[in-house]
């Protein structure tokens, strides 16, 4: 009546023997926390407080049985392996899930080895995959994708929406929208809106809008808008607009000019240094116009180190392999294949030029000269 004292006990056996409705509807209630020893074997427990397993061999062996919520087959499945399933008793790696994984912290995400590699945000619409990829990213910034070790890594503007960023650095600390920046530290401090920068270093300073900078180093510190430069290191220090320059090095240390076309490896290369170069010149072929400085402007140049020795002229056409100006100053001269020669080239819409034609004369003193060696037959019309 008294109740069972503390040493009426001793053995599992004799627990058994007063628990006679241990496998039907009764049950044992314990108001203390009772210590199990040995392998305990339940049909079923309830725990109405913290179950505790203690000891460097308190595991719990769950044979092919779930981990589950309610009790039913789902949840939790560890295989004899150890590895873990997630709606699945075949786990084939340490952690095997079938189905859907919601991440729901805004900036969560994926980590190895402490370290995190993948996170997206349905908040602004943002994904980044990469160590320190996008890991700035805010809410305000909608739309981005950046791939790559420190992608995007301090894009943090509220402007800087719709971009692409692909490569180690990439955009690093771009405050632009709707760019697409692909390539190792491309566009790293890009400031400028719809540009499009492709290539190690590409429009790595760039400060504009507008742009297509595809190479190493090609529009590497560009400031200026509508520009077109393909090419390793092609108008690496452009600041002026609306130029086209495509080849190796064209147009390399020209800065302000605008409205040129060079196409050639080196062509309006510069002399060496930054210059303020000239505008409206079309340069066609390597080296052509290679050290034209300030100044030259409304030049034509066309064939292989054409007008390579210009420097400041302006209104030039020369055409040919190998051909120069008539001085590396010399303003409004025709030269084509050194045989045919044109002073005062300066007309333009229909207003014709002023100037003289020579053949074989590079100063001719009428409308049109001919200069002829002794050698030279007659001349035929």
């Amino acid at each position: 009546a008294g109740g069972l004292a503390s040493t009426d006990i001793d053995t599992s056996s004799e627990l058994a023997a007063i628990l006679t409705d241990e496998t039907g509807t009764g049950r044992s209630v314990f108001s203390i926390s009772p210590a199990f020893s040995g392998t305990p074997t339940f049909a079923a427990l309830t725990a109405t407080s913290t179950l505790t397993l203690s000891g460097t061999a308190a595991n719990i062996a769950l044979g092919s049985n779930y981990l589950s919520g309610d009790g039913d087959d789902e949840g939790i499945y560890v295989s004899s392996a150890g590895n873990v399933g997630i709606g699945t008793t075949t786990p084939n790696q340490i952690l095997t899930v079938q189905g859907n994984i919601n991440i729901s912290a805004l900036n969560s995400g994926l980590y190895i080895t402490g370290t995190k590699y993948l996170h997206a945000s349905t908040t602004s619409d943002s994904i980044a995959f990469g160590e320190g990829a996008g890991a700035s990213f805010v809410t305000g910034s909608k739309n981005n994708t950046a791939l790559g070790f420190n992608a995007a890594n301090l894009v943090s503007s509220t402007a800087a929406d719709n971009n692409v960023f692909v490569g180690r650095g990439a955009g690093t600390s771009n405050s632009g929208a709707f760019n697409n920046i692909i390539g190792d530290l491309a566009g790293n401090s890009n400031s400028g809106w719809d540009n499009q920068l492709i290539g190690t270093n590409a429009g790595y300073n760039n400060l504009a809008h507008y742009n297509v900078l595809m190479g190493l180093n090609a529009g590497y510190n560009n400031q200026g808008a509508n520009n077109i430069s393909i090419g390793e290191g092609a108008g690496y220090n452009a600041s002026g607009a609306s130029n086209q320059y495509i080849g190796k090095q064209t147009a390399y240390y020209s800065t302000s000019g605008t409205l040129n076309v060079a196409v050639g490896d080196e062509a309006l290369f510069g002399p060496g240094s930054n210059y303020t170069g000239g505008s409206r010149n079309v340069a066609l072929g390597y080296r052509a116009g290679y050290i034209s400085t300030t100044g030259s402007a409304n030049n034509i140049l066309i064939g292989y180190q054409a007008a390579d020795n210009l420097t400041t002229g302006n209104n030039n056409i020369i055409i040919g392999h190998d051909i120069d100006n008539i001085t590396a100053t010399a303003d409004n001269k025709l030269n084509i294949g050194n045989l045919l020669f044109g002073t005062a080239i300066d007309g333009t819409g229909t207003t014709l030029s002023t100037g003289n034609i020579g053949i074989g004369t590079s100063t001719p003193n009428q409308r049109l000269s001919i200069f002829a060696n002794a050698a030279d037959s007659a001349i035929e019309f």
